[in-house]
């Protein structure tokens, strides 16, 4: 049910509806936005990592072992990032942009 208290599922007509499908409007800017940056995430992704454990290996030759604990904890937190969004992009790719954003309405900020 919709917050308008409609029970179909092709509701549109409500401002906030959660049932509706998902707009083609939408789903042309998801497409846009995934066309954009698949290209561009491997190579980002690995700029990160490749840079992070760079500057690890340069603290801990100059023997600064507080600083480079801060960057393996900030390279393990982005390899734990990389993951989090990997996941969710085949979640899409295997149950639809429908049922992902359906299930996933309001819940990512809330944790």
């Amino acid at each position: 049910m919709c917050r308008a208290g409609s029970t179909t599922t092709a509701c549109r007509n409500c401002a906030g509806c959660t049932t509706g499908a998902i707009s083609t409007e939408a789903r042309r800017d998801l497409a846009a936005w995934l066309a954009k940056w698949s290209a561009k995430y491997s190579k980002l992704t690995g700029w990160v990592e490749d840079n992070i454990a760079e500057a690890a290996t340069h603290c801990h030759s100059v023997k600064d072992y507080v600083t480079r604990d801060l960057f393996e904890q900030l390279l393990h937190d982005e390899e734990k990032h990389i993951d989090f969004l990997e996941t969710q992009i085949e979640l899409v790719a295997k149950i639809g942009l429908e049922l992902y954003a359906q299930r996933h309405i309001g819940e990512l900020g809330e944790d």
